[in-house]
């Protein structure tokens, strides 16, 4: 996978639909909900080019190529921006 300055909110739409593509748990539900929480509506840029890896490294890389954490949760995987707003 590859992305050159797209917006991380591209990124992580692509990252939802690729998890789906290759998820094989079998029937029902598949893939991973990716929820992008970008309170700053900055929406940063993503440049990065990964093969042979998993989901979890990939997130790693994008997230902190942009500054963003995420976390894991039982129905989504949530990224945050960690920059903190200046008018607080």
């Amino acid at each position: 996978m590859s992305w050159t300055r797209a917006p991380i909110g591209d990124v992580v739409a692509a990252l939802s639909a690729i998890s789906e593509e290759y998820d094989r748990t079998g029937e029902g539900n598949k893939g991973v909900n990716i929820v992008l929480i970008d309170p700053t509506a900055k929406n940063p840029q993503v440049s990065l080019t990964l093969r042979n890896t998993t989901l979890k490294r990939v997130l790693d890389f994008v997230t902190e190529g942009v500054g963003y954490q995420y976390e894991v949760q039982a129905d989504a995987v949530d990224r945050k921006s960690t920059r903190l707003n200046s008018s607080h």
